[in-house]
């Protein structure tokens, strides 16, 4: 089943997380991600991105950056550089160096000219950092290679097999998998493969779904997590060797938010450090711990936010320590420590 935490038999520990830190934030706040470590926030507030500093656990903003046109909607962090990307409404990615706290200077601005909106929904980076992937509204998934020794980027490859917006996108742990979801009822599952000496990313499986879902998360390189739109079930797809391709488990997984409108932008995440799964649905955020026991992976589902309210965007620290998030009900930036009990 891949690498999994030693720390996986600690099954009977409980999630308790303390509200640290509260600001006011009326824009409304799409992405939200800290630094490698968590000692700066960055907040993509409507075209803006507010950059705070984090120390002793409390939140001062010490930067406005406003080079988007539109509204942001993703943030990342790249961990081996001081270096951070935003997704815009306004089809533009933006490479940004934060090396002075105070000042971030711009080295790549990533964008195809083209008719119709073509805004990015989804953006991941791999670990080496020399490539981006990023989902659009046009249904098109796009890979950005680095040019080798320079800050430069090129598109190298579009996907175009979905036939609607691109919601999550989610890499493998060994890096040459990646599986996609979109308003189209359907994930794909695309593979790395050397072509005629080249490397290309290759679709080899199309999972069609009964419902269309904005989250999905590798768990490891043979396991994988789904959050239907509005159900109380979170599906586990398990990789098959024999057929050597994805399939549903027939374990159910409850989670709270069924039935309730749930806005995207807020990605699944999967905390290694605590083997704990992050999923929004709907009002609430669920928070499911990954237990082992024997060889069977299982996920019980540990406790769960309401925010009251489906517009709800977050992010969690690279170490697991602290689940940022901002809604629309309380208009707040809300950060949140966990604590094991």
């Amino acid at each position: 089943m891949g690498n999994l935490n030693k720390n996986s038999q600690t099954q009977n520990q409980c999630i308790k997380l303390s509200l640290l830190n509260i600001i006011q934030q009326k824009e409304q706040c799409n992405s939200l991600t800290f630094n490698q470590d968590a000692s700066i926030l960055l907040a993509g507030c409507n075209n803006q991105i507010k950059v705070f500093f984090f120390k002793r656990e409390e939140l001062k903003l010490i930067n406005k950056l406003c080079s988007h046109k539109s509204n942001l909607i993703t943030l990342n962090y790249m961990k081996n550089s001081q270096n951070f990307v935003s997704g815009s409404r306004d089809d533009t990615i933006i490479i940004w160096s934060i090396n002075l706290i105070s000042k971030s200077l711009i080295l790549n601005k990533l964008y195809i000219n083209s008719q119709g909106e073509k805004g990015v929904l989804c953006l991941i980076i791999n670990k080496n950092e020399d490539l981006i992937i990023s989902g659009y509204q046009d249904s098109t998934i796009k890979f950005w290679k680095k040019v080798f020794n320079t800050q430069q980027w090129m598109c190298c490859q579009i996907i175009r097999d979905h036939f609607w917006e691109v919601f999550a996108l989610s890499l493998n742990e060994d890096q040459n998998k990646i599986i996609s979801c979109g308003y189209d009822k359907f994930i794909l599952i695309i593979s790395q493969q050397t072509i005629e000496t080249e490397q290309k990313w290759i679709v080899i499986q199309k999972i069609e779904l009964n419902n269309f879902g904005c989250r999905l998360c590798f768990i490891n390189n043979y396991l994988f997590t789904f959050q239907p739109y509005q159900s109380s079930e979170l599906l586990i797809y398990e990789f098959n060797k024999s057929q050597q391709q994805f399939n549903e488990t027939p374990k159910r997984l409850h989670v709270e938010g069924r039935g309730q409108a749930c806005a995207s932008l807020f990605p699944q995440k999967f905390i290694y450090q605590q083997n704990l799964l992050i999923s929004k649905n709907g009002y609430k955020v669920n928070f499911l711990k990954l237990v082992k026991i024997d060889d069977n992976i299982d996920f019980i589902l540990d406790s769960s936010l309401d925010f009251g309210d489906n517009c709800i965007y977050g992010n969690v620290s690279e170490n697991g320590e602290y689940f940022v998030t901002w809604d629309e009900q309380s208009k707040e930036i809300q950060i949140r420590k966990f604590q094991q009990y």
